[in-house]
């Protein structure tokens, strides 16, 4: 029967005690070899940096209530930067410094850093003594939160002192502005502006008024006057002051010709028709004498006693009382006009004192509110200096293992096994092949 002919237990089971022998030293070799090794131990510990910011504030109260749960941040730069700060050389050298026995280079080989999948920080530490891994942890840890905790003290610190230069630079400033104010009164006097600019403001319009009324009275007054005028040039200068009538004896004639005249054309018209020429002219000269007549007053004056006029005396003693209501108007309105002046020249003198005096006083008050800023900030910075707080949350601190984390007997033996069976099998087919071969060989 042909070798190449057998199925594979078959050939297995031929070749058993080779696979036996294999695996058992596979096994056995193992064992030793775990055996002999130092065993190493595991020690972890476990950190985050919240993603919410503990703060103190002595003037709001929001600062100080806590407004979402502290669980890890997820920012992964930020994370990243954490893991830069804790791989750092000095971190391991300060560790370093503080764990007998175990140098810096110990360290950068025995202990990892990693961000596990709940965002938190691990710090796991390797040694063959349980304790010493526990220690080595366990310094990573406060080494790692000193420096957090130091560097924002520091920068605490440099801004408290900042904030202090501040107090006291603030402080001589209000003190010189203090005084300076002090002496800008008892330069110009302890003034009530507002009660005094009112009285101005009060006077001004006075004299505003006044000013108004006067200028309204003489308009009055030029407009009577002109009128006056006129009827002053209209009046004569010199009247009547009495006279005698007389009849007019010129009209007395005509009236004594009339009456002859009428009684001979009565005569003639007795006599003769109205057409007789000697009638016309009776008639026409009857008619001239009537018109003759009618342009004839009855009476004539006599003798008459000559005066001035009294209405144009009268305006012209009224005109005179209306120029010197008027020149009296105009020196009043001069008056007030300089009154009105010198009042407006105050009113905007003690305006731009006011001013003066409001932007001294808006710098006091910024520079009070400054300094008042700067102490409420510099008391905040120390209470939290005053502080234990720290920026890490630790939810797990490092404990001595109580069993080695390397080597692990079981998976050794588990793993020399499946290696020592699948030698094993890999020379009983290189056997078989070399047996088949020979027997080849022999035909």
């Amino acid at each position: 029967m042909s070798t190449q002919s057998k199925g594979p237990f078959q050939l297995f089971y031929e070749y058993l005690y080779v696979i036996v022998i294999v695996t058992a030293v596979a096994v056995i070799s193992a064992y030793l070899i775990t055996g002999s090794m130092t065993p190493q131990y595991r020690s972890q510990a476990r950190c985050y940096l919240p993603n919410v910011t503990d703060t103190v504030s002595l003037t709001a109260e929001a600062g100080n209530i806590p407004n979402s749960p502290m669980l890890p941040t997820a920012n992964a730069d930020f994370q990243a930067s954490l893991m830069g700060v804790l791989a750092a050389g000095d971190t391991r050298i300060t560790v370093a410094t503080r764990v007998d026995g175990r140098d810096s280079e110990w360290l950068k080989k025995n202990v990892e850093f990693k961000v596990d999948a709940y965002n938190l920080l691990t710090i796991t530490a390797y040694d063959p003594d349980a304790e010493m891994a526990r220690v080595m942890a366990e310094e990573y840890l406060r080494a790692f939160q000193e420096k957090l905790d130091f560097n924002t003290k520091q920068q605490a610190q440099s801004r408290l002192d900042t904030f202090a230069q501040g107090i006291i630079r603030a402080s001589g400033e209000l003190t010189e502005l203090e005084a300076a104010r002090l002496d800008w009164m008892q330069e110009n006097g302890a003034i009530d502006f507002d009660t005094e600019l009112a009285l101005l403001s009060t006077r001004q319009s006075e004299f505003e008024n006044k000013l108004n009324d006067i200028t309204t009275n003489l308009a009055s007054l030029r407009e009577q006057r002109a009128e006056m005028e006129k009827q002053f040039e209209a009046r004569p200068e010199i009247e009547q002051a009495s006279s005698t009538m007389v009849k007019n004896p010129q009209l007395e004639e005509l009236n004594r010709q009339l009456s002859t005249a009428k009684r001979e054309r009565a005569t003639l018209g007795l006599q003769y028709t109205d057409s007789y020429p000697a009638v016309v002219a009776k008639d026409l000269e009857i008619t001239s004498l009537e018109e003759e007549i009618k342009t004839l007053e009855a009476t004539v004056q006599g003798s008459a006693t000559l005066a001035p006029d009294t209405l144009r005396k009268d305006l012209e003693t009224r005109l005179n009382d209306v120029d010197l209501r008027v020149a009296a108007m105009n020196k009043e309105a001069e008056l007030h006009a300089e009154s009105l002046e010198t009042t407006r020249t105050r009113r905007i003198e003690l305006s731009q004192r006011q001013a003066e005096l409001e932007a001294q006083d808006a710098r006091i008050k910024n520079v009070r509110a400054t300094l008042a800023n700067y102490r409420d900030r510099s008391a905040e910075i120390e209470v939290y200096m005053q502080r234990d707080a720290t920026f890490l949350v630790i939810p797990e601190y490092p404990i001595a293992a109580t069993s080695p984390y390397l080597p692990i007997m079981w998976v050794n033996l588990l793993v020399a096994a499946v290696l020592g069976l699948s030698i094993a099998i890999c020379l009983v087919l290189v056997l078989n092949q070399v047996r088949f071969s020979q027997e080849e060989a022999l035909w």
